[in-house]
């Protein structure tokens, strides 16, 4: 008896847990919502706290195939709702890499969601998924070529006009390598400031990391590197290898005047004040608030007690406001499509609209235009963007170049993921010459 009522209690949890991560995975597609944010209420919500990671862990094995899953539900279960879809990927994610005890709840569930729904889960639907959870990604599309673009949209999970732009821009062969690579998951490094005290807890999740450079580390779990308890805290942060050699290549400055424009969410600026503000620079951030987190800065300046480091939010890159001089060096963390994230977070390939692009362009060469204004004779204009599209990296900088003749182009470097620093990276060192 007690076994039939512990056995009714786990089935309605378990309900309870693949209805959050449908209404979770429909907010997140329709809504353009942040799908950890979703969990995090909904669970709450249900008292389900304890069954977070379980939604997570499904939800992002759904995004991070979600355009196999799309293809299957419409092509071999003839299903276009978008609820039938994605309660297609939970299945998937559930049962093919058994994120619960008792797999079998999860095939209920969605026996009965399709039931609701009027549609029978009779034994051709039946045989198509135990197929799709067998195989994966080998699953054989017969009306599919594999050689088309299609086939790499679902084989690497990103959208088909990204693999078109790469095609256009770099050729066939260029688009193939970057694909299998966002394919997988990319290498992880992190940047340790001289200027935090580390608690126990902090100097202990360090040891899951190797030091490459000074300050510089490799991270050596496959776990997401956000979880790290000093990355947490945000005493360590996230960044990509070519961010690194980007801070190693800016020239070391005395005395001078640096500004950073935040317009993204990167982490490299942080590296970039430890850099600056020790060799008594006047460092100063400007950042957008809708753009990031305000933490880590009140963080930093509590950390560094210094009166040199000032932050600033702004929507506009006026900087007459902040500092009567001319900078020696201004580093543009400029918006952009951000591609390196379709392999970091499960939902940006759903929630980034390539529509953007146009208006991002816009933004980032306004930008550019309009710092050049402030950076003294001799000083440096620093572009940088986690993109590999051509139309944001060199014809942006060309652009800059013919439109401000005093401006020459000193250095420029774009990563692929499938080189040895595993980025997806491009920042240009613009020299004011007169």
């Amino acid at each position: 008896m007690l076994s039939k009522i512990l056995k009714r209690e786990w089935v309605t949890i378990m309900n309870n847990v693949f209805d959050i991560s449908l209404n979770v995975l429909v907010d997140c597609v329709n809504e353009k919502k942040d799908f950890s944010l979703l969990i995090k209420e909904y669970t709450k919500s249900l008292k389900l706290n304890n069954y977070k990671k379980t939604c997570l862990s499904i939800c992002g094995i759904v995004l991070r195939n979600y355009y196999l899953i799309k293809y299957f539900a419409n092509h071999v279960l003839k299903f276009t709702d978008t609820r039938l879809v994605l309660a297609t990927g939970i299945v998937f994610g559930t049962v093919a890499f058994k994120k619960v005890e008792d797999t079998s709840s999860c095939l209920e569930w969605y026996k009965n969601l399709l039931i609701t729904n009027g549609i029978e889960y009779d034994e051709e639907k039946q045989k198509a998924i135990n197929e799709l959870i067998e195989k994966k990604k080998n699953y054989n599309f017969t009306d599919l070529n594999k050689g088309s673009i299609q086939y790499f949209s679902i084989n690497n999970n990103l959208p088909i006009w990204f693999l078109k732009m790469l095609f256009k821009q770099y050729g066939r062969d260029i688009m193939f390598k970057v694909a299998r690579e966002c394919s997988k998951m990319p290498k992880q490094f992190a940047y340790k400031p001289t200027f935090f005290e580390y608690s126990d807890d902090e100097k202990v999740s360090l040891l899951d990391f190797d030091e490459l450079d000074k300050n510089f580390y490799i991270y050596k779990n496959e776990k997401s590197i956000k979880s790290v308890v000093a990355c947490h805290s945000n005493v360590l942060y996230p960044v990509q290898q070519a961010e690194h050699k980007m801070a190693l290549k800016l020239p070391q400055l005395q005395n001078k005047e640096v500004t950073i424009i935040l317009h993204s969410n990167e982490n490299a600026y942080v590296e970039l004040i430890d850099k600056y503000i020790s060799s008594n620079n006047v460092v100063e951030v400007l950042y957008s608030n809708s753009k990031r987190s305000l933490v880590p800065l009140v963080k930093i300046e509590k950390a560094l007690n210094n009166i040199n480091f000032k932050y600033h939010e702004t929507t506009d890159f006026t900087l007459e406001a902040y500092s009567k001089n001319k900078q020696d060096l201004i580093v543009y963390f400029a918006p952009s499509s951000n591609v390196d994230s379709f392999r970091r977070v499960p939902d940006y390939i759903l929630n980034f609209s390539q529509s953007s692009i146009d208006d991002l362009i816009k933004e980032q060469i306004i930008g550019l235009n309009e710092l050049a204004k402030y950076v003294e004779v001799n000083g440096k204009l620093v572009y940088c963007v986690p993109t590999i599209d051509i139309k944001e990296t060199e014809v942006q900088v060309m652009k800059f170049l013919e439109s401000n003749k005093n401006f020459v182009k000193e250095y420029t470097e774009l990563f692929f993921p499938y080189e040895k620093d595993n980025s997806m990276y491009y920042y240009a060192i613009l020299k004011k010459v007169k």
